[in-house]
Parts: structure tokens; sequence; C-alpha cells
């Protein structure tokens, strides 16, 4: 996981056996030539009056179910419950994550404390089983409640989310 310093979480290395290694080769055969590119390559390789010459064009409608898979490609976005939101809050960052699995969050104020939501969203098509967040005290700050969380499923494509008390030292 990419951490951006405001929770600590264990790292998560791509070799485990939870994350078997994946190779990828990259096709090279319609690579720019070595000189890459300039504007008078371009002129003469991209401009409209050379693309569409001899009636070399095609027309592509996309079908009807096209807006239905790219929007199943893309994870879903967390939100605020009604209730938190109606309370001065941060927006809802991004944390960490990997391939699998983001982690966001967001901060509400309250009267008397700091509420912190947690969203877990699952970007595979896999279910996740057996989540387990740990967190640790702070010098300036204190979980009230217990300093983990434990989901027992995160539904592919989909978000979990949890939220914690958090209080000042005084």
């Amino acid at each position: 996981f990419v951490n951006n310093g405001h929770l600590k979480f264990r790292k998560a290395s791509l070799h485990s056996p939870e994350m078997p290694e994946s190779k990828t080769t990259l096709d090279r055969s319609h690579s720019l030539p070595e000189g890459g590119l300039n504007e008078k390559s371009l002129d003469h390789q991209f401009s409209p009056s050379s693309l569409f010459t001899h009636d070399h064009m095609g027309i592509f409608h996309p079908s009807p179910s096209s807006p239905t898979l790219v929007q199943k490609q893309l994870p879903p976005m967390p939100r605020l419950p009604e209730e938190a939101a109606q309370h001065p809050h941060s927006d809802i960052s991004e944390l960490c994550g990997n391939e699998s699995l983001l982690v966001y969050f967001s901060k509400v104020w309250k009267e008397d404390n700091l509420l912190i939501f947690l969203f877990l969203t699952n970007k595979s098509p896999s279910i996740l089983k057996d989540i387990t967040l740990e967190f640790q005290h702070s010098e300036h700050f204190k979980m009230v409640e217990s300093l983990g969380c434990q989901l027992a499923v995160i539904e592919s494509k989909n978000i979990e989310s949890f939220q914690m008390y958090v209080e000042k030292y005084t």
C-alpha cells in the first residue's frame, strides 16, 4: 500500500502469497521512431487532410451496452452518510491502495470530538474476505474505540465503510 502519512498500515509485498507475481510484456512494434515526436512529423503524419484522403474513414457507433460496461469498470466512489454530511467535514480523500483495494477517509467535526470515516473499496472482480485493519495511537490523539476493524467480506466492485471517534489528549 502507498501511505500518505495520515495513518499507519502494514505494507503488502506484491510478491506475497496474496498477490501472485504478474509479468507484463510491452509490444513495441508500433513504437515511435528513435527521433520521437517533433512538429514536422506531427504535421505530416497526423494532419486531417492526410488522415481522411481516399475515403479511408470509418465511423464506429458504440453499442447500447457500452455505457454500462464503462460504468462497471470504474470503482464506486464513497459518500458520507447523510447525517454526517450535515456537520463540518473534509473532502473524501484517497489514503492508500493497490490494484485490488482502495482506502479513502474523511474527517467529520462534531461538538466534542472528531469522527473519522474509512471507506474500503474493492476494485477487483473477486470477493475480498477476512479484512483486518489495525491502527496505532499517535502522540496527540487517541482512538475512543478499538484500534482495529474486521470485515468478513467486501463484495466485488463494492464499498464497505466504518467510523471511529478520535479524541485529543489533554
